[in-house]
């Protein structure tokens, strides 16, 4: 019986060990680490155990735990190697009326029909093969508990001997039991912490009531422990690993064992003394004895280093004195514990993330792996406890440095000057709308736009792009390596997971489409109607609602909750980012709130909605007067990006893992990356690369794009932003829009001249076949001809050309409307392109045209038809009137032509 007891109890011991590995160390406590906040540590692993194990695998700790105890291989495990060491005291047993034979075990098993059959038809045990044979456990302690009760059911006369106050005879001598439950085993339990542990008034009846409890309670004591291990994880394990480790360093357990058997023992071994004789008498004092050090260190540690091996784990041999040492100090004993984890992962790292990460490639987590492992154990730890008890700490105010504004002019011709291209921009967005109805698809410029941008086919782009983004990070690696962090966030991190996340917030076709082809559909079905701002913005709020705790910490000071056991500090990047963004953009003041105004709505929906409605504001803007609009906010978003504004909005964003990148080992390489790209980027190379990628064959000449940033005047405003709680002011470019629209049209006439473009300036313009006929009245070469102009003459010529007025500065036509010669082209343009492609509006107007001029001709007529049936003056007022009657925003500084514009500047 004690060897056998002793070697099961090995078993159990060996698993728990395993699950919880021992520090090697002598204890101390590392730099950085002082009992107060080890303690502190120890709730926040738990909490972090408890809330990252469902996030990272999809199960409850508990369920992972009860799925690895509870099951049926485990019980059929324990029952065999039970049964097979009594075997060899077969003979003793009888004479204590116990028959361990795998048929009598059987007869109790009627609750688990296949083992039972199994085990009736074995010769013995060393036959028996439960090998995928169930027991009916699936999982629940209970039915463990139940089924080990039914199966130790053989053993029951001498369980009650050893427990409770049971009777035996051997020999026809009667023996009487000590209470060794209520003396040896309940004390032991309640030690190690178990939660449940009856009272020996209980165990006892009910061991009268039913035999199979005394051994089914015994097993519902630890796993009782073991579900508090599932929701303290870290506490039960600092309680009762010294108290485990002490009792295998000072022989306690070897001890209590010999006082459970105590009363047979020494029964028996009188009888023997006596000379009373029968059959397996030796064997039977033989089985009674206690051999020595049977539950010592180095049995369960060797135990415990079969078991690692079993896995493919090294180990190294746990030092359970030192453990022990510290019987009782929690905080001591999450050191050591905390340390033995680290070297146990460092020496398989390789092997527990093969086993981890899907497709067996570390990818991402390799690499933080990797990073956090090249610091000493020590500085490791001491960085984890320090992230677990870390303040959330304060907002960073971030003062912005103003650049420096270099003022740019430009040079107007003899014939042509401010006061025509002023017209021209005031009349450019009428002018375009009258020929998008004339060509009979949408009513006006505004209609078109507000169709295309507010639309399914924009917030599916958005998807496709944030997909992208998901699917391959810097390295190449998978979704899959992000998943876990996306997790942490409390953001979907799959196709499935946002699928499901948009079904359950009512775009149920959306999530649909997005769960079976993932982020990559190409259509999807959001049911935005064409063209209307608020079924848009509700589709891409919702879509963007899961990333409202990301924005709440950084944009909003709160903290980012790590599954309740990490608590990194935000900060105020509405402030000190968002409204410089916001302002550089021209967006208006009263679409932009405050800084406290925008903190007023943590905790809700607005923290998403109060950063979409300013973009809309500027989107419904651009919609009502592209042209106009993209002129005006040109030259201070220009200045904003090329002197590193949008790098500062980043820096300003990041600055609470800036300030944790060195000490922590974060890797923020992407991200600095990025912002060195932004750090002074350089327009001319962004749009020399778009044409570069795009289907024309146009050499931009070297011209610097960037002297559109100093066309306007520099004015201070009154921010929405604050500085240590006062308000403050900015600079701001306001616009000379006649100057930027005689810049591109310079742009243009280098183009044109341009040896490098003649061939596509010769098949625009020349007659012939492949030409253009309306120009076939110039004749010639009319590329040759321009690159004789001098550049005046072909910028008044274009003017002439584009706008059939005469380039004279005595035009002061109050009815004047620029008339654009070309016609629609056939195929819409996609006008949802950034706004920097308006710095080359008119080249762009030159290609598409080109590649359309099949239908000019026919544009052209119908225009004339309706240009005489209509007085300009009458044409002008119609338009004003209709203009009047939308509501805009209003410029603090309307533009002497009394028209009110929709920008500020």
């Amino acid at each position: 019986m004690t060897r056998c007891a002793k070697r099961a109890l090995c078993f159990v011991l060996s698993i728990l060990l395993l699950l919880s590995p021992l520090t090697a160390f002598a204890f101390d406590y590392p730099d950085g680490i002082d009992p107060s906040c080890a303690q502190s540590a120890i709730s926040s692993t738990d909490t972090l155990a408890v809330n990252a194990v469902p996030a990272l695998t999809g199960k409850t700790l508990s369920e992972l735990l009860g799925g690895a105890v509870y099951t049926d291989e485990v019980l059929s495990s324990f029952v065999i190697m039970l049964y097979t060491s009594l075997a060899d005291y077969s003979a003793a047993l009888r004479l204590l009326g116990i028959d361990v034979s795998p048929a009598s075990v059987a007869s109790g098993l009627d609750s688990s029909p296949q083992v039972k059959d199994v085990l009736a038809n074995s010769v013995d045990w060393n036959s028996v093969r439960l090998d995928g044979v169930s027991w009916g456990v699936n999982g629940d302690a209970t039915a463990f508990a139940n089924c080990f009760g039914a199966a130790l059911r053989p053993l029951a006369p001498i369980l009650s001997l050893l427990m409770c106050e049971g009777e035996m005879t051997v020999l026809n001598v009667t023996l009487k039991g000590g209470r060794g439950y209520e003396t040896v085993v309940r004390p032991l339990l309640i030690e190690l912490g178990c939660p449940h542990a009856p009272g020996y008034e209980e165990y006892r009846s009910l061991a009268e009531q039913n035999p199979d409890t005394m051994a089914a309670n015994l097993v519902l004591s630890v796993f009782s422990l073991i579900d508090l291990a599932a929701v303290q994880p870290a506490a039960v394990l600092c309680r009762a690993l010294p108290v485990l480790a002490a009792y295998l360093t000072d022989g306690s357990l070897d001890s209590l064992a010999q006082e459970l058997i105590e009363p047979l023992s020494t029964k028996i071994s009188l009888f023997g003394i006596a000379d009373i004789k029968g059959p397996g008498l030796d064997s039977l004092l033989s089985f009674m004895s206690a051999p020595d050090a049977a539950f010592n260190a180095d049995t369960v540690t060797d135990s415990l280093m079969s078991l690692a091996g079993e896995h493919g784990l090294t180990l190294e041999r746990p030092d359970f004195g030192a453990l022990a040492a510290v019987r009782g100090d929690s905080s001591a004993a999450y050191v050591m514990i905390m340390l033995y984890l680290i070297k146990t992962l460092r020496n398989n790292r390789q092997t527990l993330l093969t086993s981890a990460v899907s497709g067996g490639d570390p990818g991402m987590a390799g690499g933080v792996i990797d990073r956090l492992f090249a610091m000493s154990d020590d500085k490791l730890l001491a960085q984890l406890v320090g992230l677990f008890t870390a303040d959330s700490g304060t907002a960073l105010e971030h003062q912005w440095t103003a650049a420096p504004f270099t003022a740019e002019t430009v040079s107007f011709t003899g014939n042509l000057g401010r006061e025509q291209l002023d017209r021209v921009v005031d009349g450019m967005d009428d002018l375009i709308s009258g020929i998008i109805a004339e060509n009979g698809s949408y009513g006006s410029l505004s209609e078109l736009l507000g169709a295309r941008i507010y639309s399914d086919s924009t917030l599916t782009a958005l998807i496709n792009a944030v997909g992208d983004m998901l699917s391959q990070d810097g390295g190449g690696q998978s979704a899959a390596d992000a998943a876990p962090l996306l997790r942490m966030l409390g953001i979907p991190a799959t196709a499935d997971e946002f699928g499901a996340y948009l079904i359950n917030s009512g775009y149920v076709t959306a999530g649909r489409t997005i769960s079976s082809y993932g982020f990559s559909a190409q259509t999807i079905y959001w049911g935005i109607i064409p063209g209307s701002r608020d079924s848009f913005r509700t589709a891409l709020s919702t879509v963007l609602m899961p990333f409202r705790g990301v924005l709440e910490a950084l944009l909003a000071n709160s903290t980012i909750d790590i599954f309740g056991a990490i608590h990194i500090g935000g900060t105020n990047g509405y402030n000190t980012a968002v409204i410089p963004l916001f302002e550089a953009l021209g967006i208006p003041d009263a679409a932009i709130k405050t800084y406290s105004e925008y903190v007023a709505g943590k905790g809700t929906s607005l923290i998403v909605t109060d950063v979409v409605d300013p973009v809309l504001a500027l989107i419904d803007i651009v919609i009502e007067s592209p042209v106009y609009t993209a002129l005006g906010i040109l030259p201070n978003a220009l200045r904003f990006i090329s002197t590193g504004g949008l790098k500062q909005c980043i820096d300003n964003l990041i600055s609470p893992f800036s300030a944790m990148a060195d000490e922590y080992g974060f890797d923020l390489s992407a991200i600095t990356e990025l912002t060195g790209k932004l750090d002074g980027l350089d327009v001319n190379s962004v749009v020399k690369e778009l044409l570069a990628s795009s289907e024309t064959d146009i050499t931009l000449p070297d011209v610097d794009l960037n002297r559109l940033s100093g066309m306007g005047t520099l004015v201070y405003r009154n921010s929405r932003r604050t500085y240590n709680a006062q308000p403050v002011t900015f600079d701001y470019v306001e616009a000379d829009r006649a100057a930027e629209m005689m810049a591109v049209l310079r742009v243009l006439a280098s183009i044109l001249q341009d040896p490098r473009n003649s061939s596509i300036t010769d098949a625009f313009m020349n007659s012939g076949e492949d030409g253009n006929q309306m120009f076939s009245s110039f004749g010639g070469e009319i590329g040759a001809q321009m690159s004789e102009m001098s550049q005046d003459e072909l910028i008044e010529w274009l003017y002439k050309l584009f706008f059939r007025e005469r380039a004279t500065s005595d035009a002061t036509d109050q009815a004047y409307i620029p008339t654009i010669i070309y016609t629609a082209p056939k195929k819409k343009a996609d006008l949802t392109e950034p706004l920097i492609a308006v710095t080359i509006v008119l080249i762009v107007a030159v290609i598409v045209l080109y590649s359309n001029r099949g239908t000019l001709g026919d544009m052209i007529e119908k225009r004339r038809d309706k240009r005489a049936a209509a007085s300009p003056d009458t044409r002008y007022k119609k338009r004003k009137r209709k203009k009047q009657a939308e509501p805009v925003y209003h410029t603090t500084n309307p533009r002497a032509t009394g028209r009110d514009r929709n920008a500020n500047g």
